[in-house]
């Protein structure tokens, strides 16, 4: 076995991030994390997402009374 051309799965991994993110643009970068952000708090309820607001950016929910449809 060739050890010079061997990797384990962590570095193959960190590779594959690297080059994805260097490939990057700052509007992609940006856009993909709002989209996965919107992912996942489409997945919480409206208290969930309340309460996940309050811990993070707590200004944004302060004196808000929530409309329930």
């Amino acid at each position: 076995m060739n050890r010079e051309k061997t990797k384990d799965r962590a570095q193959i991994q960190q590779e594959y991030v690297d080059w994805y993110v260097n490939g990057l643009s700052i509007t992609d970068m940006m856009r993909q994390i709002a989209d996965e952000m919107h992912d996942d708090l489409d997945m919480l309820d409206d208290k969930e997402l309340v309460k996940e607001v309050k811990c993070y950016a707590p200004e944004i929910v302060e004196n808000l009374t929530l409309m329930i449809s």
